[in-house]
């Protein structure tokens, strides 16, 4: 009865082992197939920034930047709501750092458009330029 006991004990840890050993090596898989999706993906080469960055006389003011560490040609268009096409340029700057100066509620949105030309990535930016008047009065008990 001793033997048979300590037969099927031994089954028991072999066949737990064996399952243990197996959910190990599934989850090695796993973790090695996540390890090589993340490394084929590409990074973005150069990202930009649009900043608001005032508004002097009845203008808005935009500071685009551009970190283009390859130096390949990019195009950068601005647009209305409506989609037409208020400014369009090429560049090949590697530290592309500019100021549009716009006119002031001729458009509720404005597009920033960069478009690396070799690559074809497209970073889009789009700035609400809604002007709001608030008026505050304080009414202060004085005696």
């Amino acid at each position: 009865m001793k033997k048979q006991s300590m037969k099927v004990t031994k089954a028991i840890i072999r066949n737990k082992l064996t399952g243990i050993t197996v959910a190990m090596l599934i989850f090695a898989n796993a973790s090695t197939a996540q390890t090589r999706a993340v490394a084929v993906r590409e990074p973005l080469i150069g990202t930009a920034t649009v900043k608001h960055i005032g508004n002097p006389q009845g203008s808005v003011v935009f500071q685009v930047q551009y970190d283009n560490v390859t130096g390949d040609r990019f195009s950068l268009t601005i647009k209305d709501e409506d989609g037409a096409t208020l400014y369009q340029d090429v560049y090949a700057d590697k530290k592309f750092d500019k100021k549009f100066q716009l006119p002031q509620g001729e458009a509720n949105k404005i597009k920033f458009v960069i478009k690396g030309l070799r690559t074809n990535h497209i970073q889009t930016f789009e700035v609400n330029t809604n002007t709001r008047t608030i008026e505050e009065v304080a009414v202060k008990r004085v005696s």
